[in-house]
């Protein structure tokens, strides 16, 4: 009966760890996008343009990690979401610029995470389409 129980609550807390662990793991996807931001404005403030956040080809739009500060931000956002998640998606023109990419605890219509040029930030339905358009943000 003890043991029976004692199963129980360990079972328990085994899923309630689980779904913590992924939450602080959404979190720091979620302050590292907030990293974005702020060197989104120093290569603004330096080259007059947002452009040299993001590099293109010709299947996608990422963080230009050749720069040392993004290269590092995009290794925080790998880590820490999940092996089966893509790489941030980056879309930039001259004057606006948008960031995003999947939670591993999202659920549904909330599961990525986006940063914008306007200075809005938050959960959403989708990924960014455009450097103005996040679905759901």
């Amino acid at each position: 009966m003890v043991v029976g129980v004692i199963s129980i609550l360990a079972a328990t807390v085994v899923v309630n760890l689980r779904g913590a662990r992924e939450r602080a793991m959404d979190s720091r996807v979620a302050s590292a996008l907030g990293q974005v931001r702020v060197v989104a404005e120093m290569i603004k403030s330096r080259y007059h343009s947002y452009a040299n956040l993001c590099v293109a080809t010709s299947t996608s739009s990422s963080l230009r990690t050749t720069r040392p500060d993004l290269l590092t931000i995009a290794a925080e956002i790998d880590a820490n979401n999940g092996a089966t998640v893509a790489p941030a998606v980056c879309f930039v023109t001259a004057t606006e610029y948008c960031v995003s990419t999947q939670l591993i605890g999202g659920t549904g219509l909330d599961q990525y995470w986006c940063v914008r040029s306007d200075g809005r930030a938050g959960r959403a339905d989708g990924q960014c389409s455009s450097a103005t358009a996040c679905l759901g943000l």
